[in-house]
């Protein structure tokens, strides 16, 4: 799998039939560290190496050192407005050369597969879509069936809990003093040292960022 934000590649599943696996292939790398797999992932076309190669980055040698495999097909996962991820193809026979065919059907396999995860995504991005909807849904039935303030809160909080994962949250209400806030309703499996009907002052910087405009 690869991670746009972190610029690295995760091992998702490693399949080798007759040789033991290195831990360097059990572990994320760097993308940067490994200019292959930079190029499979910027051109999204299949990339073929051998530890004959010219090669002057030293990680890609020490990569063969430390695999013991020769040669390797890199296969971009392209899914519709960015790689998603990429399938190593690796070899320990020193013969060893991927035919175009070879290539090609890999390609295929590895367009399939991203179609299928690609479809799983949104599938999923709808799912969570209507989980917001209806905790949105659910929040605003509680607020036109009751004018109490600790329902209300602690039935925000727990529609709040379906959507947004979360250690702690609080239900937190201005008073009259500038700056300070009373705790209403607090929620969570980790414990805060703010306890509830107590006031709390914010920062002028904090105060800031959440404050309403003028």
């Amino acid at each position: 799998h690869y991670d746009e934000q972190t610029d690295l590649i995760e091992p998702l599943c490693v399949v080798s039939p007759s040789t033991p696996l290195p831990a360097t292939m059990q572990h994320s790398i760097m993308l940067q560290s490994y200019p292959a797999f930079a190029q499979a992932i910027a051109t999204s076309k299949a990339v073929v190496l051998h530890s004959n190669d010219v090669e002057p980055h030293a990680s890609t040698s020490a990569f063969w050192a430390e695999t013991g495999f020769i040669t390797a097909l890199l296969v971009p996962l392209c899914g519709s407005t960015r790689v998603i991820g990429l399938v190593q193809v690796l070899d320990v026979r020193p013969e060893r050369s991927f035919t175009a065919a070879e290539i090609q059907l890999v390609e295929a396999m590895c367009s399939q597969a991203t179609a299928e995860l690609e479809q799983r995504r949104l599938i999923g991005e709808l799912r969570d879509q209507t989980e917001q909807l209806s905790a949105v849904s659910q929040i605003t039935a509680v607020l036109n069936a009751t004018l109490d303030l600790d329902v209300v809160c602690r039935r925000i909080a727990r529609q709040m809990a379906r959507v947004v994962p979360h250690d702690w949250a609080c239900v937190a209400l201005r008073t009259s003093a500038e700056h300070t806030f009373r705790i209403v309703m607090e929620t969570g499996t980790t414990s805060v040292a703010l306890a509830e009907d107590e006031p709390f002052e914010l920062s002028a910087d904090t105060w800031s960022s959440v404050a309403p405009p003028d």
